[in-house]
């Protein structure tokens, strides 16, 4: 990861129903990647097969998760309550999609409204570009 050339994106979330976000971060690649350096958090069993220069994807983090929290400047995650509140409390701005019809929802709004993030729903991913570039530059 060579975080000094440009912005890090942590993305967050692909494990359980994280097909949807995982297909579309990679569908965003080519967008993402002129902007920032990806690191993609696919979930186990779940990895994806792309290449590209500054595009890091892993299955799982352990020891390092704490080290790509520190060097990313946005993270898109799911909206556990655990995660939301780890990103919020390391300043981490949040693009948050939050799983349908689930508690997340509501904790995706939450945030949301004291500032701590901009919430893409599941079923408008295609926006999801559009709002990690803003954050990522702004």
């Amino acid at each position: 990861m060579r975080s000094d050339l440009k912005p890090v994106v942590l993305v967050v979330g692909g494990g359980t129903c994280g097909t949807g976000l995982n297909s579309a971060v990679v569908a965003a690649l080519p967008r993402l990647l002129e902007v920032c350096e990806v690191v993609h958090v696919t979930g186990k069993g779940k990895m994806v097969d792309v290449r590209r220069e500054g595009y890091y994807p892993v299955e799982f983090l352990t020891d390092t998760l704490a080290d790509c929290l520190v060097a990313a400047s946005v993270v898109v995650t799911r909206a556990g309550i655990g995660s939301l509140t780890e990103m919020a409390a390391n300043g981490r701005a949040m693009v948050i999609v939050p799983l349908p019809q689930s508690q997340q929802e509501e904790n995706a709004r939450y945030f949301a409204e004291k500032g701590a993030g901009v919430v893409v729903e599941e079923k408008d991913l295609d926006g999801l570009v559009e709002k990690v570039v803003w954050l990522v530059r702004n």
